[in-house]
């Protein structure tokens, strides 16, 4: 018994496990007689029947493709036998909770098969709106109907009068306009249906509509405040028919034969214009022109002789032309003569031929002329003061647009009375011609160039005064438009030599000046009480350009005036942008901004050299008394700043101290510029531009090569330049009065 036990304990021990195929514990294999898992049974146990490498975990041994780690297939069976079926497969489906067929993509489900309700596209833009999808016609509902990501501009109120173009505001900016509003008499369809009333038509176009007092909207001389017309109508819609006195003489206008004209009633004097001004029916024999010759009896010294009368021109023929007295005194040699031959300059300047000098007698010539590209010389010979072309706000009065050349010249003019958009004075465009002793003044341009306006051409300019013109209009916005209220320049190389450019007006940039693109030289001219109305520049404005100023004046120019003007609004004397101006011997003061810095100068992604300029006593509302500088390169050299409010510089480095820069009171003899004799600035400008006596220059107007050139009234005599006052035995050919030209040295001096 003890030997059986024996055998019995080694077949499950080492010798067992040596020879068996695994050791314990191991596996039992079905039927091979061995007790593999030593416990003493030679059992049946599982084995994996689908040999898919799984058995006592498999859930079903049967089927290879079901096994723990088997993928979970959307069949409704449990394929990885984790106990549940079909979880976190197949597709993503959205939940359509309108019914519109677009899903919403934040109710998103995962499932073999779409649930009712859900579907497999997620891109409408409101899932609680059946009318709101990709696609969906647009209604007028102020919602993003088709989902674009946009609601139509036709959907927005826009002027915030709760109604929108498609609600059928015909005006969405206009808050007074909409479908169903109130007709004002304001001349615009303000209920949207399609039509003015008849009471807001201005049918007569006389400006005004019924609405606004209009008593006869179908005459035109019918309106309120008309002149009362003797014609049986109440003209001035006050009531009363025919009676009272249009033309203020004294005369009712039953009586009046003329109630137009003040100077015609019952009895008034005849005056020397060919009109009836007594009203008798008859005009006075003195009055008619017997020799044809454009001027009547009454003023003319020989009616029966055209080539003698007043306002003719002298000519070297022993005739008394000009009906002064007297023959051949300061007679002058000319090829036209106006109005002697021709009744008209432009007349005039069509019959000369190439060299021929157009002589023109004074008086008020009421037209527009063009020199038509002629190489002529056009003079009034009487001076500027006397000659005078007047358009009548028909338009330019003076023209060069022709090529015309430096050999065409047009002198001793005022030019007044233009209207246009640009130039109303004189328009240069592509031309170079030759303007002296001119004075511009009373004319208007839209948008640039009141006085004159030169474009691509390179014209000279020489003892010309332009003054009191504006570039002036209304913008679409309410704004101001109009740069250059004296002289506007693009993309010209003009030359104006003892040039006054004063009181004029822009309505944006540059009142007195505006260059764009432009390379021009200014010497000797004196830039003065102009004004930028809304923007920069009173005294110049400059873009993009590399303008000269030498021995230039800015004095009581402002910018920036309108109180809806930019607050930025500045460069009361002078403005640039990126621009390259070079100054010498330049004085800027009394300039001053309303409303915003840069008192004397403004200078913005600009690079200006000023040498020996002197700036003093210029104000600015900001800061930037005398200069506002912001992204620039400015180099000073021998320049003086001092006495600007609130302060002198401000965005730039006080250059004092370094290249000869100063900061002292300059000591001015007066207000014109000169310096007492007792001056700091005295011989402290650049040592290698010396003053005409040879000695260093001076800083400031009257100072280098320049100093003695200055003749602003054009008598012949520049103006004196020394420090201190005016010594005639100093200065026996300069001027002591340069502003004066009936005074000068031997008259007034």
């Amino acid at each position: 018994m003890i030997l059986l036990l024996a055998l019995l304990t080694a077949g499950c021990g080492a010798d067992h496990r040596d020879s068996a195929p695994s050791c314990v514990p191991a596996d039992e294999i079905l039927d091979d007689g061995l007790d593999q898992d030593c416990d003493g049974v030679d059992a049946v146990v599982p084995v994996d029947a689908d040999g898919d490498g799984f058995w006592a975990d498999d859930c079903d041994d049967a089927n290879p493709d079901i096994h723990p780690r088997a993928d979970e297939l959307c069949n409704g069976i449990d394929d990885d036998c984790d106990g549940e079926i079909d979880e976190e497969t197949g597709s993503t489906w959205y939940v359509d909770a309108d019914g519109d067929g677009f899903g919403d993509e934040d109710g998103a489900i995962a499932a073999c098969e779409a649930p009712a309700g859900y579907l497999a596209w997620a891109d409408d833009c409101d899932d609680e709106a059946a009318d709101v999808y990709p696609g969906a016609p647009e209604l007028c509902d102020g919602i993003d109907d088709d989902c674009d990501g946009a609601v139509p501009v036709d959907e927005v109120d826009g002027d915030g009068d709760a109604q929108s173009g498609c609600q059928g505001d015909c005006d969405d900016a206009d808050l007074l306009v909409f479908d169903g509003a109130d007709e004002l008499c304001d001349g615009v369809d303000n209920d949207c249906d399609g039509a003015l009333t008849l009471d807001e038509q201005d049918a007569d176009h006389d400006y005004y509509a019924a609405c606004e007092g209009d008593c006869d909207d179908r005459r035109r001389d019918v309106y309120p405040w008309a002149p009362e017309l003797c014609d049986g109508v109440d003209n001035d819609c006050d009531g009363v028919v025919d009676g009272g006195d249009a033309d203020g003489d004294g005369a009712d206008c039953r009586a009046d034969c003329d109630d137009r004209d003040a100077t015609t009633y019952p009895w008034a004097p005849e005056l020397c214009d060919g009109v009836d001004n007594d009203c008798d029916g008859v005009v006075p024999a003195d009055e008619l022109d017997g020799d044809g010759d454009a001027r009547l009896a009454c003023e003319d010294c020989d009616d029966a002789d055209p080539a003698r009368a007043e306002r003719n021109v002298e000519l070297c023929d022993g005739l008394d032309n000009d009906c002064d007295g007297t023959a051949d005194v300061d007679c002058v040699a000319c090829d036209v003569v106006v109005p002697n031959s021709y009744p008209t300059v432009q007349s005039g300047i069509d019959a000369a031929v190439g060299g021929d000098v157009v002589c023109v007698g004074p008086g008020t010539w009421h037209e527009r002329i063009d020199f038509g590209g002629a190489t002529i010389t056009v003079v009034g010979v009487a001076g500027r003061d006397a000659t005078i072309l007047d358009a009548d706000g028909t338009g330019t009065v003076v023209h060069f647009e022709s090529a015309e050349t430096a050999a065409t010249v047009l002198r001793g003019f005022t030019i007044t009375g233009g209207q246009a958009d640009y130039g109303g004075g004189i328009r240069v465009m592509n031309a170079s011609p030759t303007l002296d002793d001119l004075l511009v003044t009373g004319n208007t341009a839209n948008y640039q160039g009141g006085g004159v306006y030169a474009q691509s051409g390179d014209p000279t300019l020489t003892s010309v005064r332009i003054a009191d013109n504006q570039a002036f209009s209304y913008g679409y916005d309410g704004w101001t438009d109009g740069n250059g209220g004296g002289l506007a320049l693009e993309t010209s190389g003009a030359v104006l030599v003892d040039v006054v450019i004063e009181d004029n007006l822009a309505g944006y940039d540059g009142g007195g000046v505006y260059a764009s693109g432009s390379g021009a030289v200014f010497r000797g001219a004196t830039v003065r009480r102009n004004s930028a109305y809304e923007a920069d520049g009173g005294g110049a404005y400059l873009y993009l350009s590399a303008d000269m100023f030498d021995n230039v004046l800015f004095e009581g120019n402002n910018s920036g005036t309108s109180f809806w003007g930019d607050s930025s609004s500045g460069g009361g004397g002078l403005a640039l942008y990126d621009s390259d101006a070079v100054l010498t011997n330049v004085l800027f003061t009394g300039n001053f901004t309303e409303r915003g810095p840069g008192g004397a100068v403004k200078s913005t992604a600009s690079s200006p050299l000023l040498t020996n300029v002197l700036i003093w006593d210029n104000e600015a509302t900001t800061t930037g008394g005398g200069i506002r500088a912001a992204d620039d390169t400015l180099v000073f050299q021998y320049t003086d700043l001092q006495g600007n409010v609130p302060d002198d510089l401000d965005g730039v480095t006080d250059p004092a101290g370094s290249n000869g820069n100063v900061s002292v009171a300059p000591d001015l003899y007066d207000a014109v510029g000169h310096l007492g004799s007792a001056s700091p600035l005295v011989d402290a400008g650049d040592p290698a531009l010396l003053d005409p006596d040879g000695s260093a220059s001076d800083i400031g107007l009257f100072g280098g090569a320049g100093a003695d050139d200055r003749d602003l009234d054009g008598d012949g005599w520049p103006s004196w330049w020394l420090p201190g006052a005016y010594d005639a035995a100093t200065s026996p050919t300069l001027d002591c009065d340069d502003e004066d030209a009936t005074v000068y040295p031997g008259a007034g001096c």
